[in-house]
């Protein structure tokens, strides 16, 4: 059978989102059994609350995304991107108190020019980091809620 470029992009859209898909439900199982196991970590024994948890996903989102996460008209791979975000998390930590303030913080907009971060994935126009991170929130929480509903 011939796969032509429409079939193709369709089947990498669909792969993309099960990537997607398989991310949020390992965030949501962490979230729903963080602190039952001890461990080496410095956490270890302590639940991450919910605001922790989505901040953490949207870090592994960032970095299993496969886009570029674009600054300052550069563009930066995910595993520099998440570096970068990281370091700004840890900037701005005192002032972060929901998923969303870590996005205007941390993703949204160059703190010294004040230029906005996109995002460009294979195939598709660029974005708006802060929409992009903002939408997959929404669809994480989405599941989590789901997630709830079902015992999880």
């Amino acid at each position: 059978m011939k796969v032509g470029m429409k079939e193709y992009s369709y089947i990498l859209k669909f792969i993309r989102m099960a990537g997607i898909i398989i991310l949020a439900l390992m965030s949501l199982h962490e979230l729903t059994h963080a602190g039952k196991s001890e461990g080496s970590n410095k956490n270890a024994g302590k639940k991450p609350n919910t605001v922790d948890l989505e901040i953490q996903h949207l870090i592994r989102f960032v970095k299993a995304s496969g886009c570029d996460f674009v600054r300052n008209g550069r563009h930066h791979k995910p595993d520099e991107a998440v570096r970068h975000i990281n370091a700004k998390h840890d900037y701005f930590r005192k002032k972060i108190d929901s998923a969303e303030k870590f996005v205007e913080l941390t993703a949204t907009q160059s703190t010294m020019t004040k230029n906005k971060y996109k995002i460009q994935c294979q195939n598709q126009a660029a974005v708006y980091s802060s929409e992009w991170l903002l939408s997959e929130l929404d669809s994480f929480r989405r599941l989590s809620d789901i997630g709830n509903d079902v015992g999880l």
